[in-house]
This record gives C-alpha cells, structure tokens and sequence, in this order.
C-alpha cells in the first residue's frame, strides 16, 4: 500500500530548518513556481529508499533513505501543517519513526549529497 501525500506531515515547530536549507528551498522554489501553474508549497520531504541512474547508460544505484526537496499542491497538505520563514512557505513530511518525536531535530544543508539534505 503506497503512502497518501497526506501522511506523515508534521506541525510546525517539531523540526528546526536552518538557513542554508531555508535558501536551498528558496531556490527550488522559484523554479518549481516558473514551471507549474496552480498553488504549490515547496516540502521536505523523507524518502524511505531512493535509486537513481547518474547517466542514460549508467546502471541503477540505490542511495537508501534521504530527505530531499518536493513540491505538492496546497490541498494536499492538511490545515496547520504549513509554516513560513519570511518570503518562502513550505512544509515539512517525514515519518514519526525517522524524527523520533521528542528529539530536536534540524533539516540542514549538505552539499556532499545527492539531494543536498540532512537531517541532524
């Protein structure tokens, strides 16, 4: 059974984003915003596993659980789970099994990896 886009999204306050993530989805954003028409919220969004192909020919690689950058329509993401810092709104869905509810935990940038996420 697939997850619904509506699962797993958390209030605003449980996970810290710092500002170097903040910029990150600024920039993506923009470009999610140039592209599609409608009313979208840019999410950090968990991933339980990943594979990506880095070229054409490339074989399949499997990078695992990662949290990376996504976008949703607004009427998929449920009332009060939408928070803002200055000019960018966005949304935060991660599993209560990776967050550890009680912990404090921050969404912070890596430019080491693929999707250029971590969550410390």
């Amino acid at each position: 059974m697939g997850i619904s886009p509506t699962d797993n999204f958390l209030t605003p306050g449980i996970v810290r984003i710092s500002d170097a993530a903040l910029n990150y989805a600024r920039e993506f954003a923009e470009t999610v915003g140039r592209s599609q028409r409608g009313d979208w919220v840019v999410t950090f969004d968990w991933a339980q596993s990943l594979s990506y192909r880095p070229g054409p020919d490339a074989p399949e690689q499997n990078i695992g659980p990662c949290l990376m950058l996504g976008a949703y329509e607004r009427h998929q993401i449920p009332a009060g789970c939408t928070q803002s810092a200055g000019d960018i709104e966005f949304a935060v869905r991660i599993p209560d099994d990776v967050w550890q509810q009680g912990v404090h935990r921050t969404i912070d940038l890596n430019e080491s990896l693929l999707f250029k996420l971590v969550l410390r």
